[in-house]
């Protein structure tokens, strides 16, 4: 009974705080991140139908997170932001709650439960993004839910925890597209037990995959638009190719431009090396480097003792995500932190076990270094970008709603409430200086240019092409700066 006492304490506290670190997160935003905008916007277009909420905007296209907003929304009577930050910190509380319960499932030590509380309440890149409306918290939550239930279904083999594993994973692919690949694979572990008969093996398989092809089976009767699920067909048939492709046209580049007549016969070799050592750095730097050292002392010291069946789960998790993301690296020559978000998740499981093996002074600098820095990413030094809010307010309260505006910043067109839906086509062709040197800005009414203190290039031609005398300047204190005209005699 004491046991189950401090499992609860475990679960309450850590639920707690979670939720106090989302609200403390949250109260201090600037301005909503980009994303956020086309999800907002699409939960507002909801209430004329699914089909003008998913086709506003790029990501409405998956449109569960943004039906969710919108159902959470008219059931409150909040508005869709707020709604969006309270489903947010719910997801980020199920991901702590989830994390931790896959801890006590492996280890029943209260001990090791604590410290995997503090391991993701403190997990520095995971709370950077808590305050983005965005739905990879969803996908997060039910992820990691996916991993305690599969767990379970290996250890008791009871088709309760096959449903509800894949119950878990349907809702992370509702978030996003790229949950629907755990479903197609970790079923195939089944027949890996080899220890279970080959009867047993096929009927766990089974299990695991029935729910799916029901899943699968309904979106093909009831889903019209199959477009998101076309990239899985189009990953599945040519991705390898699409990557093959770059691959070799990025080494010919290397061999030609850096490697020269004698190096060239290895440039796949050191491009590929190259991409390898990319991908590490990023992950590194998406767990930590103190979190990435302990994962690999954890593994060192042969730390964590699972049962041989559960580290083949978590590896295999491990494996599937770490070949999305290095995928998904070849084809496009970028990688969003959030996108490796779910494999620091799962590699973060090894860390409470290589913290337990540390003596009691050098666990508690370890833990202080953990939790201040967290702390310095909670208190956000960093720079304002209130101004930008701020900005958008004025021209939307100033300028009158039939005027024409030109800005720089997507975040400032959307808080000027003068876009509608056409701040998405627009925010394409006005973006970027290049796109600015190409405007016409006699044509507009009010000019709203942001620029960056560092910019030095778009600063002196702004101040070169623009002869107008500035109605309004919103700054922080490193110099970023909104200025404002009013073009009073446009070009007939």
């Amino acid at each position: 009974m004491k046991a189950l006492n401090r499992s609860y304490t475990v679960y309450l506290v850590a639920g707690l705080m979670s939720l106090c670190l989302s609200a403390l997160i949250d109260f201090r935003v600037d301005v909503i991140n980009p994303d956020a905008i086309c999800y907002l916007m699409s939960a507002e277009a909801m209430k004329d139908g699914l089909h003008a909420g998913m086709h506003l905007c790029g990501q409405a296209t998956w449109p569960f997170y943004s039906l969710l907003i919108y159902l959470f929304s008219k059931l409150t009577t909040i508005n869709v932001t707020v709604s969006a930050y309270v489903l947010n910190a719910g997801f980020t509380l199920l991901s702590v709650l989830s994390f931790i319960a896959i801890i006590q499932f492996l280890s029943q030590q209260s001990r090791l439960m604590w410290l995997g509380a503090a391991v993701i309440l403190f997990a520095h890149e995971f709370n950077s993004v808590r305050d983005n409306i965005i739905r990879d918290h969803g996908f997060w939550a039910f992820y990691l839910l996916s991993i305690l239930f599969l767990l379970k279904f290996f250890r008791y083999h009871q088709i309760r925890f096959a449903l509800a594993w894949s119950i878990s994973l349907i809702a992370a692919t509702l978030f996003r597209v790229e949950g629907a690949v755990f479903l197609a694979i970790l079923p195939f572990l089944a027949l890996l037990e080899f220890k279970e008969s080959f009867v047993a093996r096929i009927k766990h398989f089974i299990q695991l995959n029935s729910l799916t092809i029901l899943a699968a089976i309904s979106v093909l009767i009831f889903v019209q638009d199959y477009s998101r699920l076309h990239e899985l067909q189009f990953q599945a048939q040519q991705g390898w190719a699409v990557m093959a492709s770059h691959f070799t046209a990025s080494s010919e580049i290397i061999a030609k431009s850096v490697l020269g007549v004698f190096g060239a016969r290895d440039a796949n070799v050191v491009f590929g090396l190259t991409l390898v050592s990319w991908f590490m750095l990023q992950v590194i730097g998406n767990v930590t480097v103190l979190y990435a050292l302990l994962v690999v002392y954890a593994w060192w010291k042969r730390a964590a003792e699972w049962t041989d069946f559960s580290r083949v789960i978590l590896w295999a998790y491990v494996i599937i995500n770490a070949v999305i993301t290095f995928s998904f690296l070849l084809q496009n020559w970028f990688l969003a932190k959030r996108y490796l978000m779910a494999l620091s998740l799962t590699l973060m499981l090894w860390i409470p076990y290589a913290l337990i093996k540390q003596k009691k002074w050098v666990l508690n600098v370890l833990l202080t270094v953990i939790v201040l820095s967290s702390f310095i990413n909670v208190l956000n030094i960093s720079h304002s970008k209130a101004y930008i809010r701020e900005a958008g307010n004025w021209l939307s309260e100033n300028a009158p709603k039939t005027a024409s505006i030109y800005s720089n910043d997507y975040q400032l067109m959307y808080y000027s409430k003068h876009f509608g839906d056409n701040i998405f086509p627009k925010s394409s062709s006005f973006i970027g200086l290049e796109n600015l040197k190409k405007q016409d800005l006699t044509q507009y009414d009010y000019l709203a240019v942001r620029l960056n203190s560092k910019d030095k290039d778009a600063i002196d031609w702004v101040h070169s092409k623009i002869p107008l005398v500035p109605i309004k300047v919103f700054a922080n204190a490193h110099g970023d700066h909104i200025v404002i005209y009013q073009v009073l005699h446009r070009k007939g």
